[in-house]
């Protein structure tokens, strides 16, 4: 059984919004104020992640000059229709006060690393932008609504409006799907339909300690909409000296085999008391499970994130590569694979044993070391050139048995 270790994705890698197509799983991550906007990371068994391509790449599509501190990009979502990549994103260029000014867009792409579309602008009425492309071929749009007005909730519930690729534009009557519950702070909006419901996965409770993940669903996308009567499904409240906390902000895939998983926001806090968290929002990733009554929970029983999930199954042989690479290979399918035990051993010395022992090192063939360390692998795309290790990258061995090029 091969085990996910969180958080996935480390280190300032917030909002994470998941797709699959095909093989291929793909999150995009928030990138505030840092230019080239959006982060794209790609997987292909949920458990090993690279960074892939930053799509907001020029001034056309992305213009952060000026904006303050935290500003720029928030909370970008992804989706996938009929072969095309849809990103939204938020661009917030002022936040002074109650007010907020912010402008959210769409781009499209045929593929994964672009060339990506010139923005369309949607609406400046709140943040957390997702596009549902429903059975039907309706696509809708779906935000938190922000509200700067006196005595008024400034999170003022979740809106829906009509988007038309033909006209480029939303169309039609914009209606509230949800104020939210309890918890309040009801923002970050994603859609799915399962077995005769839409379901709505929100964020709840704010980003710091009192972060959740609450489900509605309903029989018909525009409502009415129905509360988990168990909710939320996701949250660390309660329990300040777990080792991810802020847990919420959620985004679910589906597996080949119909497995299901959700990607979340955390954070890992110092063990001083201070509730300080130095690598910021971080990304994880629950197994999670459907009841029988239609509701989601997390696989282990609890709401708290685990630390450990059981990965899915491998759903074919190859490992990831760049479109045009040579393509790697898994043990069983081309074998092409050598592995470096290193427990209390020199990293580059075993790597260089490791290589020069294996007959699947050869010419030509793209080779994939993965590296164990006290019996725990981890992340491992690792560069072999003339035995040394230059970073976490994958090469072509060339003739000479000893260099490569980098992929």
């Amino acid at each position: 059984m091969t085990i996910i270790h969180n958080p996935i994705l480390r280190g300032f890698n917030p909002d994470a919004s998941a797709i699959r197509v095909g093989d291929d799983y793909y999150i995009a991550t928030s990138t505030f104020e840092w230019f080239p906007g959006v982060l794209i990371h790609h997987s292909r068994d949920l458990v090993h992640w690279r960074s892939l391509t930053r799509p907001l790449d020029r001034l056309s599509l992305l213009d952060l000059r000026g904006l303050p501190s935290s500003g720029g990009i928030w909370a970008p979502s992804f989706s996938y229709d009929n072969g095309i990549y849809y990103l939204c994103f938020t661009n917030v260029v002022g936040r002074r006060g109650v007010y907020k000014d912010l402008h959210n867009y769409v781009v499209t792409a045929t593929s994964i690393e672009g060339p990506w579309s010139e923005p369309i602008y949607l609406n400046s009425s709140g943040f957390d932008h997702f596009l549902f492309h429903d059975t039907d071929g309706r696509k809708w749009l779906f935000n938190m609504q922000w509200d700067f007005r006196k005595n008024k909730s400034r999170f003022a519930g979740i809106i829906m409006q009509e988007y038309s690729p033909e006209q480029r534009r939303l169309v039609g009557p914009i209606k509230t799907v949800t104020s939210g519950t309890s918890l309040g702070v009801t923002e970050g909006p994603m859609v799915y339909y399962k077995n005769g419901y839409y379901y709505l996965l929100v964020a709840e409770g704010g980003t710091g300690a009192n972060h959740a993940a609450t489900l509605l669903r309903a029989r018909s996308v525009e409502g009415p909409y129905e509360t988990d009567p168990d909710y939320p499904v996701l949250t660390s409240v309660g329990h300040p000296d777990h080792p991810l906390q802020k847990a919420g902000h959620g985004s679910l895939v589906e597996t080949q085999h119909g497995d299901w998983y959700m990607v979340h926001i955390c954070s890992r806090t110092l063990p001083d008391g201070s509730g300080l968290s130095p690598l910021g929002r971080e990304t994880s990733i629950q197994k999670v499970v459907w009841t029988g009554d239609g509701w989601l929970r997390l696989a282990s029983g609890s709401r708290l994130p685990e630390l450990t999930v059981q990965a899915p199954e491998p759903a074919a042989a190859s490992v990831p590569s760049r479109a045009g690479d040579r393509p790697f290979h898994r043990a069983g399918a081309g074998n092409c694979m050598a592995y470096a035990a290193c427990a209390g051993r020199s990293v580059l010395a075993e790597l260089e044993r490791a290589a020069r022992a294996s007959s699947l090192v050869r010419p030509g063939i793209a080779v994939l070391l993965e590296l164990s360390v006290a019996g725990r692998k981890t992340a491992a795309e690792l560069l072999l050139r003339g035995g040394d290790l230059r970073g976490i990258r994958a090469g072509v061995l060339h003739s000479d048995g000893r260099s490569c090029t980098l992929l």
